[in-house]
């Protein structure tokens, strides 16, 4: 069962004010589907009303990210920011469940009695579950309650029952009594507030990483709205790319798992020493390069050398270490030095490397 989650990423310094929603998968924390959200002028008028606005902006952009996983009978994990309950209907008509966070902001969403739930679950002790119905567009939708210390939690579910999961562990919470003293009590969560609790952090975990210094946003240091998604975008891949292998590779493999660092580090020698990128002159540039390599300067080997004649040397110098003035134009230093591609064609080092990389130029241009 994959358990997408979905969130809002807000952009500061854009010119049209626009945000990005995007969902990852909770398995596995790749982030998979992304779209721009538009403002009512941002549309273009050729691409007429979105048929989705009818949910509002906000449960538009909910079917649109979920359009890739429609007819899946997968379970989308909501933030409050999405509980919008006919979207979440119109969802699971197309094969789609989901759940959401029921929050008050200045009042109840649609369709939810918020104050009642609250005074029907004063009585209840802490940790207690209890379920609401209703039906829109001929849906079932639920309402799901859990008594917290401090408030009743409520989730807006078109899925789920009150049974426990297996394996489920328990749980703690700690409050005060009317007395004030310290109680503790533990339960544990069933179906619904355990896929919440289990998945809920997906896009914290990957911002945690996009965000990991030296983070690609951050080094980037941009105002432009169309750089900004484009770095955005960037540091998205490179996540994905890691977390892609730490989920299907290293994981199944039983390899040891780098850090994101050492991953990132040997991205970029990957992609900068990229062998598919190599074009045939490329290649004939890096042979070049290659035999260059071999070329150093060197020291007449024997005593008494004078020259190199005839593929041997000519030992018949006044001095066992005789010094010749350099051979390069308008040198003047006096050494026993050479080139490895000219042998015995006196050279100081200073010449040496002018000379490597003359004929390194001269080579590339060929």
């Amino acid at each position: 069962m994959v358990l997408p989650w979905l969130d809002f990423l807000s952009k500061k310094a854009t010119s049209i004010r626009q945000r990005m929603a995007y969902n990852s998968c909770a398995l596995s924390g790749i982030l998979f589907d992304l779209e721009i959200v538009e403002g009512n002028k941002d549309r273009p008028k050729e691409l007429g009303k979105d048929p989705a606005n009818r949910f509002g902006v906000t449960g538009g952009i909910l079917l649109h990210l979920c359009r890739s996983i429609y007819a899946s009978g997968r379970i989308v994990v909501l933030d409050s920011g999405f509980c919008v309950l006919a979207a979440l209907v119109m969802l699971r008509q197309m094969g789609v469940f989901a759940h959401a966070v029921v929050k008050k902001k200045r009042f109840w969403p649609k369709y939810v009695a918020g104050d009642e739930i609250d005074n029907h679950m004063k009585t209840k002790n802490i940790g207690d579950v209890d379920i609401m119905t209703g039906k829109l567009s001929n849906e079932t939708f639920f309402i799901f309650n859990m008594k917290e210390p401090a408030f009743n939690m409520k989730i807006m579910s078109t899925y789920g029952d009150n049974v426990v999961p297996k394996n489920q562990e328990n749980t703690r919470r700690f409050y005060k009594d009317a007395s004030g003293n310290v109680v503790k009590r533990e339960f544990k969560y069933t179906a619904v507030f355990s896929n919440h609790f289990l998945y809920r952090h997906s896009i914290d975990d990957h911002n945690n990483l996009r965000h990991s210094v030296p983070s690609l946003e951050e080094t980037w240091v941009t105002h432009c709205w169309p750089d900004m998604v484009f770095s955005f975008l960037l540091a998205v891949s490179e996540v994905n790319t890691y977390l892609d292998l730490k989920y299907f590779v290293w994981s199944k493999k039983g390899t040891p798992i780098p850090t994101l660092h050492q991953f990132c580090r040997k991205l970029a020698l990957s992609l900068i020493y990229n062998p598919w990128l190599d074009t045939e002159d490329e290649k004939v540039k890096k042979a070049k390069r290659k035999r260059r390599c071999h070329r150093e300067i060197c020291t007449a080997p024997l005593h008494h050398a004078k020259k190199f004649s005839c593929g041997k040397w000519d030992t018949t110098a006044k001095e066992k270490y005789q010094r010749y003035t350099c051979q390069s134009f308008g040198c003047k230093k006096r050494k026993r030095t050479y080139c490895s591609c000219g042998v015995g064609h006196w050279m100081c080092h200073s010449c040496f490397v002018k000379h490597s990389v003359d004929v390194a130029t001269s080579e590339d241009s060929l």
